[in-house]
């Protein structure tokens, strides 16, 4: 059994006993507030003025409890799960809409302050899908959107000081998000709760590139689908495959035409991949008199611009000669100190500008104007 199967089946395991211990217990409530934030929150919040930027009003900051969203709070041990303070499945889905097509657009504070108050939100939403237990369809339409967020908020608040975004703590969640959208695949649902399976299982693939237990499981799920029924999953697969095989050419290349959501989350690998594959150059391209032209590093390494090539060079060691040509010493790039690090990439900007994804859920619902 590999490590990827023996995490899930920990996993699965994990919910099976704590499904059962719970429900000896009866501790699953099911909720039973139509609002985005409980009634007891909003007094609290309101009297203790702990009310967010995001919950007053735009055009005169008075507090509108229908603005409210309940925030995140760990359980404390011994408090009793009210009915009351539990969303139903209609307003968990008003809320992730809500945050997703509403809070997002809002241009009133920089991204990464609206990434703090969704991310703590959502956040509270998946608490509470654990809190009702609830099944694994509705867990699928609360869970795909929320993904899709933390993959593109990773993306974007990528160049973004520490004090303002912690890419650690986001990848985390982003791979909790993920494999609990892959338990629930496991676990079955209905046809339109597992429409968008291939498209999550390709992104998991992409968010691992080469780790063998990510390819094991996609083998896995290649060997029960029907050849040419999925592109994308099946290009993810091989892209994983070919980054496995150390074949750095090729997985930059098709990284370049995945689809926006998938290039989005492959792009966190695209400067180990470049490292690894300059490394590769260093040796075959060492010379004291010999240099490569960059225009032809910035083709196969798929850069944007030779500006952002010459920055990564610098980095790695590599001395620039004239402006135009990259000259290599294999013992000085040995000796490097600093490894290259996750930004914005032209590639994945013009596909966001001409290739947009939405955020949107599937279901109709109606958010606070």
């Amino acid at each position: 059994m590999s490590h990827f199967e023996w995490g899930f089946c920990q996993l699965q395991y994990k919910l099976i006993r704590q499904s059962n211990k719970m429900d000896k217990m009866n501790v699953f409530v099911e909720g039973v507030c139509d609002q985005m934030c409980p009634e007891n929150e909003i007094k609290v919040r309101t009297r203790e003025k702990l009310v967010h930027f995001f919950e007053k009003n735009p055009e005169n900051q008075r507090v509108e409890t229908g603005r409210f969203v309940k925030a995140f709070a760990r359980s404390a041990a011994g408090k009793t799960i009210e009915a009351h303070d539990l969303r139903t499945l209609r307003a968990l889905r008003v809320t992730v809409n809500y945050l997703l097509t509403v809070i997002i657009a809002d241009k009133r504070k920089p991204f990464h302050f609206v990434y703090d108050f969704i991310f703590d939100r959502l956040r509270a939403v998946r608490q509470e899908i654990v809190m009702q237990n609830l099944s694994p369809g509705d867990t699928l339409t609360l869970i795909e959107p929320i993904i899709f967020f933390l993959i593109y908020s990773r993306y974007r608040l990528c160049e973004q000081p520490l004090a303002n975004f912690d890419p650690k703590i986001c990848r985390q969640h982003t791979t909790e998000c993920i494999q609990t959208a892959l338990v629930c695949y496991d676990q079955g649902g209905g046809s339109a709760e597992l429409a968008n399976r291939y498209l999550f299982e390709a992104i998991y693939l992409v968010t691992n590139l080469g780790n063998v237990d990510a390819l094991m499981r996609g083998i896995s799920v290649a060997r029960g689908m029907r050849s040419g029924s999925n592109r994308t999953f099946e290009d993810a697969l091989k892209m994983s495959l070919l980054c496995w095989q150390k074949n750095y050419y090729r997985v930059l290349e098709m990284w370049s035409t995945q689809p926006t959501i998938c290039c989005l989350a492959a792009t966190e690998n695209v400067p180990d991949i470049r490292e690894k594959f300059l490394t590769t150059l260093a040796t075959a391209y060492h010379s004291k008199h010999l240099t490569v032209p960059l225009e032809w590093l910035v083709r196969i390494l798929r850069y944007g611009d030779r500006c952002q090539l010459q920055r990564d060079l610098r980095r790695l060691n590599v001395e620039i000669i004239n402006g135009t040509d990259a000259k290599f010493d294999k013992v000085a790039f040995e000796k490097r100190e600093k490894n290259l690090v996750h930004c914005r990439e032209a590639i994945v900007e013009e596909k966001l500008t001409t290739h947009p994804f939405s955020l949107n859920i599937k279901f109709s619902t109606h958010a606070p104007s």
